[in-house]
């Protein structure tokens, strides 16, 4: 098995922790090589969902992120993240 070979990659919340872990995934594949990203998500407080805006592979074209949970309110959640009075931030 050529674990270079496998671009799929699974973790759990996108809390802070996937800001590192995004520069990490991209130092060991490069932009240029399409992965997926499956995304469990445990639950939606905030220090769960805060770092979504800041994993680069999901701005990358070929990449998948797709994002499994059981709340209702998932995709409500991460798209009031990005509004007003929560994203961007005023300094």
């Amino acid at each position: 098995w050529d674990a270079d070979a496998v671009h799929e990659h699974i973790i759990l919340d996108l809390g802070s922790g996937v800001r590192p872990l995004a520069g990490a995934k991209l130092a060991k594949y490069g932009a240029g090589k399409p992965q997926t990203y499956h995304v469990f998500m445990s639950h939606l407080h905030w220090d769960h969902i805060m770092g979504f805006p800041f994993f680069t592979p999901a701005y990358i074209p070929g990449n998948r992120i797709i994002i499994y949970g059981c709340h209702t309110e998932l995709e409500a959640a991460l798209r009031r993240q990005q509004e007003p009075i929560s994203f961007p931030a005023a300094f």
